[in-house]
């Protein structure tokens, strides 16, 4: 029987808040990067 490798990747967001709190004057860079994350999983 053939084996093969995979990776798992879980990406955490759970501070998805701080880093919108802490990006408030920036908050479409924020939004775009944090859609790029999700778009990437």
């Amino acid at each position: 029987m053939a084996s093969a490798r995979w990776l798992l990747l879980i990406a955490d967001i759970g501070g998805y808040t701080d880093y919108m709190r802490s990006h408030r004057m920036s908050l479409a860079h924020a939004e775009v990067n944090t859609a790029r994350l999700l778009e990437k999983v």
